[in-house]
C-alpha cells in the first residue's frame, strides 16, 4: 500500500480507521467533492488499485493517495494510477503535483521518485493525535 496520512489507509491506520474511510457516506461525500478526482484500476471486472488527487490551489494538485491489492503491487497498477493522475492534471493545466508520504517509507518515496517526482521536503501532521513526519515530493508539469 502507498499512502500518506491524509489519504486512506496510510500505514499504520487501524481497522476502524480503514472501515470509516471505506464507508458508504465518506465514499459519496468524497466522490461528490468537485475537487477530487478519482482513478480506477481494474482487472477482470474487479478493482485491484485506486489512486485520488485533490485541488490545492488553482495550480496543484495532491496526490492523496494510491492504493493496490496487495496481489497486484509490482505489476505496474501504481505506476498507471500515477501516469494517469499526473496527465489528467497536466490536461486541466494545473502547474505542479504533489505528494506526501511518511519519511520512513521508502517504499513509497523510491516510487514517487521513479515517477518524476523530487523531495522538496519535510513537515509534520497530526493524525489522530499522533505526529507524522512526512516527506513532500513534486512534480512539475507543462
Amino acid at each position: 500500500m502507498i499512502a500518506g496520512p491524509s489519504a486512506w489507509g496510510w500505514t499504520g491506520a487501524s481497522e476502524e480507521n480503514v472501515r470509516a474511510l471505506a464507508s458508504v457516506e465518506y465514499l459519496e461525500a468524497l466522490i461528490a467533492n468537485p475537487k477530487m478526482r478519482i482513478y480506477v484500476a481494474r482487472e477482470d471486472r474487479r478493482i485491484v488499485g485506486f489512486a485520488a488527487t485533490r485541488e490545492l490551489d488553482a495550480k496543484t494538485v495532491e496526490l492523496a493517495g494510491i492504493i493496490v491489492d496487495e496481489y497486484h503491487t509490482g505489476k505496474g497498477v501504481g505506476t498507471a494510477l500515477a501516469k494517469k493522475a499526473v496527465d489528467v492534471a497536466s490536461r486541466l493545466r494545473y502547474r505542479e503535483v504533489t505528494v506526501k508520504t511518511e519519511t520512513f517509507n521508502k517504499r513509497a518515496i523510491g516510487f514517487y521518485e521513479r515517477n518524476g517526482f523530487a523531495k522538496a521536503g519535510t513537515v509534520t501532521e497530526e493524525v489522530e493525535g499522533k505526529k507524522i513526519d512526512l516527506v513532500v515530493l513534486r512534480r512539475g508539469l507543462q
